[in-house]
């Protein structure tokens, strides 16, 4: 059995496919260029964990359409 966050695979499947795409896990791919130096490289790594540690902080911020897993800030950009 695969496991993600505790649940087994089957699990979230099975939620997915009965429309709770909320359940559906999140991926991201993050590549960096030779040509970076490393002093960015940490950068660009210490910045993606602090808003991955700090999501419980962000979360007000945001409002999720469960049934489509899409999410939309509270706050207008224009």
């Amino acid at each position: 059995m695969d496991e993600y966050r505790g649940l087994d695979t089957e699990t979230i499947h099975a939620a997915v496919l009965s429309g709770q795409e909320i359940e559906k896990p999140g991926w991201t791919r993050l590549g960096f260029s030779v040509l970076m130096t490393d002093d960015k490289v940490d950068h660009i790594i210490r910045a993606v964990d602090a808003v991955a540690r700090a999501t419980c902080l962000q979360h007000a911020q945001y409002q999720a359409d469960e049934s489509t897993a899409r999410f939309s800030s509270e706050f207008s950009y224009v």
